[in-house]
């Protein structure tokens, strides 16, 4: 029998009943309290609800009455190896499923916009997660939402520390918790548990009859859950507003550590960059291309600071910023050393392959934070974590090329004499891991067949996560559905994306903007962004389009209202070129997804690229 918290009383299970009126459609129907969730289906007798609490709670001001429902979702068919989960059962961490839940219910005694307004929003914390993300903010919306959210799966005591859960140390991925977290379970479970405790809580014959509109928000790591959403379980949506979503998780991580590897060569060769020479090339490149014929469209100023609107076209070299160059200042400011201009290109370019090809994408120009580590970064570390099946492994083993581990050996570095090559780590990472964790399927069938509405926004100012992947993944399914050529107008019908000029990482919201497009039919067009955007673009557009200012001479870069979506991104080709890299799987081979973003080898052929 499986015990059920409510308040502090312990109801069992077994005394689960169908007596709520609210079941029978009768006009007399009694609604349901808080604590009638756990007494009747779909978590009574339920062999999957480990433990539940049910209690009233309030939030905002004026305070908004809500059912705070707490669960610990456990399948018992998911238990140890045959599941995927580490070998054993319960009560060994990993070795079986355990999900925390939380559901924000508003009471259904609530009236006019306290009440239940039809929207379900679910929703994650960043990172891999790890704890059920605040929900409230839902239920205080007009009409209060009901929120919901889960840990991913792992957090807990029943689960190993830091990211140690998704290993099963000298064997494998531990292919459950991952399922759980990259594979979406723990969120595509839960949005179908909440709508049954939800047809159970406000009554089958009103909860039938109401129009409801579920919906997904997320950022970061939330972008990265809803990108799951997207791909595993598209049919429990109606919208998805995903920002800045940490995709290609295991892609993405690795090339977090890109300039440090560059770095440490630099550093084994004698020509290590000073934080000055980093800073003051990094602000010549946004200059350049502010105002350059053959950078794109240029950019605005906004408040004192240059933002380009596509730093992916800017074509500034690192050999104009070599002592005694036209365009170069002077010293200490200039590369002043011979292959300092070679090495901070390879930073800009970004991780190439022996064959001299892209294999994955470099974070852009943009922003000043380079940076002169020689380590290999956190996330990265985790990625080979997950990909050598080692929580042991040393992350420094790590090397730009060949030639670093060959400076390496003869330097006594102690990690080079088992030195891993970059572009191998890379293409391990894709066989071995990103299937599983990455959710960057865009053969999105089912989500177009659902009729789903998904905006996906990312800031060009990310250092945390880079923007340049979203382009890519945008134009994969725009060229999927267009039968391999790239056809904007019509994937905008239910998919946008919007950049951000100038945005760090930090979340953004347009929920309201997707209610007003999956419930009144109105896409969203040109879109204001407002708070605390020092530096940053308040009107964005759907891409390929970008704000173009059409206000009065010297009037405020600051107010939407003075910008117009025009234009068109991809006209460039540099930025088209941007998204041509090996096929994932094929870092260590010349073949291009060319195919697969609609970009022809000829046209990016003709400016030397890739």
């Amino acid at each position: 029998m499986i015990a059920l918290r409510s308040g502090k009383t312990l109801i069992a299970g077994a005394l689960a009943t169908c007596s709520l009126l609210g079941l029978s459609g009768t006009a007399s129907a009694q609604l349901a309290t808080c604590a009638d969730i756990l007494t009747n289906p779909p978590l009574a007798g339920n062999p999957a609800i480990f433990s539940a609490t049910s209690v009233q709670a309030s939030t905002g001001t004026p305070a908004r009455a809500y059912c705070n429902v707490s669960i610990v979702y456990r399948d018992p068919s998911l238990v140890g190896a045959g599941a995927g989960y580490a070998p054993g059962g319960p009560p060994t961490p990993d070795t079986f499923q355990n999900i925390r839940m939380g559901f924000g219910f508003p009471v259904n005694t609530n009236t006019g916009d306290l009440a239940w307004g039809g929207r379900m929003v679910q929703t994650a914390g960043g990172g891999a997660q790890g704890s059920v993300a605040g929900f409230t903010g839902y239920v205080g919306q007009t009409p209060a939402a009901i929120g919901l959210s889960t840990d991913s799966g792992h957090g807990d005591a029943n689960s190993g520390s830091g990211d140690s859960w998704g290993v099963i140390q000298g064997v494998s991925l531990n292919f459950g918790k991952i399922k759980d977290w990259g594979g979406g379970r723990s969120y595509c479970t839960a949005i179908g548990l909440a709508k049954q405790v939800a047809r159970t809580y406000y009554g089958a014959a009103n909860y039938d009859a109401k129009q409801k509109y579920f919906y997904w928000e997320g950022f970061s790591g939330g972008g990265h859950m809803g990108h799951t959403q997207l791909v595993y379980c598209p049919e429990e949506y109606d919208g998805l507003d995903i920002s800045s979503p940490a995709r290609d998780w295991q892609q993405f991580r690795i090339q977090d550590s890109w300039a440090n590897m560059v770095n440490k060569k630099a550093t084994q060769l004698g020509q290590a960059f000073t934080t000055a020479q980093l800073n003051s090339a990094t602000a010549a490149a946004i200059a350049y291309c502010m105002t350059s014929a053959t950078a794109g469209f240029g950019g605005t100023v906004i408040d004192g600071q240059n933002i380009l609107h596509d730093p992916r076209a800017c074509d500034w070299k690192a050999t104009m910023h070599v002592c005694g160059a036209p365009t170069a200042p002077a010293a200490p400011n200039c590369l002043d050393k011979p292959r300092q201009a070679e090495l901070l290109q390879a930073i800009f370019d970004g991780p190439k392959n022996t064959f001299g090809k892209l294999i994955y994408y470099p974070y852009s120009h943009g922003f000043l934070s380079i940076g002169t580590s020689t380590n290999t970064g956190g996330s990265t570390a985790q990625v080979m974590r997950y990909d050598h099946a080692d929580n042991n492994i040393v992350a420094n083993r790590l090397f730009m090329d060949q030639e670093s581990i060959n400076l390496g050996v003869a330097q006594n570095d102690p990690n080079a004499a088992n030195g891993i090559l970059y572009e191998d780590e890379m293409n391990l990472a894709a066989l071995a891991t990103s299937d599983f964790v990455d959710a960057s399927d865009y053969k999105l069938d089912r989500a177009k067949a659902r009729g789903v509405k998904v905006i996906m926004s990312h800031g060009t100012h990310d250092t945390a996560i880079l923007f340049r992947k979203d382009i890519a993944f945008y134009r994969q399914v725009s060229t999927y559905f267009g039968g391999g050529v790239n056809n904007f107008p019509a994937l905008q019908t239910w998919f946008r994306l919007y950049l951000m000029p100038g945005a760090p990482h930090t979340a953004n919201t347009f929920l309201p903007n997707l209610y007003d497009w999956v419930e009144r039919g109105l896409p969203p067009e040109k879109l204001a962004r407002t708070g605390n955007l020092t530096g940053q673009a308040r009107a964005v557009c759907p891409y390929p389009q970008y704000a173009q200012y059409t206000g009065p001479a010297g009037g405020s870069t600051t107010d939407p209202n003075n910008f117009t979506c025009t234009g068109n991104l991809e006209a460039n080709v540099r930025a088209q070129c941007s998204v041509v890299k090996t096929r994932q799987k094929f870092e260590k081979t010349t073949t291009m997804n060319n195919a697969e973003v609609g970009v022809p080898a000829a046209l990016c052929s003709k400016l030397g690229l890739n």
